[in-house]
């Protein structure tokens, strides 16, 4: 279930990914890719969130509460994430992750599906 809503240059944007414990290089890449998909669309990317640990469930991921946290507050238009995964493994936590952040009126776009 690819996400790729349209958004609008110079609209507000944050990024958010998580990787397993002492996985350096992927987490560069991963920050790389939401940053170059904001700019390829000329978005204005606030900040990447991150979290470390992928087994993880999402309501104990420091990261995770924190963009969520700032999705309500700020209401930006989107949450760019490298691919669903990385919101959840389940896929069912994925798509209510999803409608949590869509509640404030805000998008997740896939960058990988995104082009």
């Amino acid at each position: 279930m690819p996400l790729t809503p349209v958004v609008s240059a110079g609209e507000l944007v944050y990024g958010y990914v998580r990787v397993g414990e002492g996985v350096r290089v992927g987490l560069d890449a991963y920050r790389s890719e939401v940053r170059d998909h904001a700019r390829r669309h000329g978005l204005l990317l606030g900040g990447v969130f991150v979290d470390v640990r992928v087994g993880q469930p999402a309501a104990t991921r420091p990261g995770l509460r924190a963009l969520l946290d700032v999705v309500r507050q700020l209401r930006p238009h989107a949450v760019v994430v490298p691919s669903l995964w990385h919101l959840s493994g389940d896929p069912r936590e994925s798509r209510s992750l999803v409608e949590r952040v869509g509640l404030s009126g805000c998008r997740v776009v896939t960058a990988r599906d995104a082009g």
